[in-house]
């Protein structure tokens, strides 16, 4: 396996660790918003994560919490 796959691997553990816990996002525009992440996804290798129906990269993160029950 190369780098780039490790890599990717890793990135897609990271996000499915988040399902169900409340993060705090910050949009392309600069807006934050929290949420619990409802959702995985991965398009071209690259995971995303779904908060209030929006889809946002990983990098978009800036803070996870545990969701109270």
């Amino acid at each position: 396996t190369s780098l780039a796959g490790l890599e990717s691997s890793q990135a897609v553990l990271q996000a499915n660790n988040l399902l169900g816990r409340t993060v705090q996002v910050k949009s392309a525009s600069g807006a934050t918003s929290s949420g619990v992440v409802s959702a995985v996804g991965i398009q071209s290798g690259t995971p995303s994560i779904t908060v209030n129906g929006q889809s946002y990269d990983l990098s978009a993160v800036v803070s996870v919490s545990m969701t109270p029950p």
